[in-house]
């Protein structure tokens, strides 16, 4: 990937992390993290977070240890109005 089609990536993740973290309470940190299995040097790898990696591995462990799949894990979110509607929510 090019220097110039990172930046243009970087900047479309960061539109979406800032739509995704705004369905949840005020203070949640966000990470996008994209691998390419097979690719064992890491050449591909991308990450944008405004978290501290060490605390991104500390929640990794916990969610490791407690057993539980990143994708069935319970969290408490806030919907904006439209979308709680439009779910049936409200």
């Amino acid at each position: 990937m090019s220097k110039r089609d990172l930046v243009e990536v970087s900047e479309i993740v960061g539109d979406y992390m800032d739509r995704i973290v705004k369905l949840f309470k005020p203070g949640k940190k966000i990470t996008v993290l994209v691998r390419t299995p097979g690719d064992d040097h890491g050449q591909f790898d991308f990450m944008m977070s405004d978290d501290d990696p060490q605390e991104l591995l500390n929640m990794i462990a916990r969610r490791k240890a407690a057993g539980e799949n990143p994708t069935s894990t319970a969290v408490e979110v806030t919907l904006p109005g439209w979308l709680a509607k439009e779910k049936g929510l409200t």
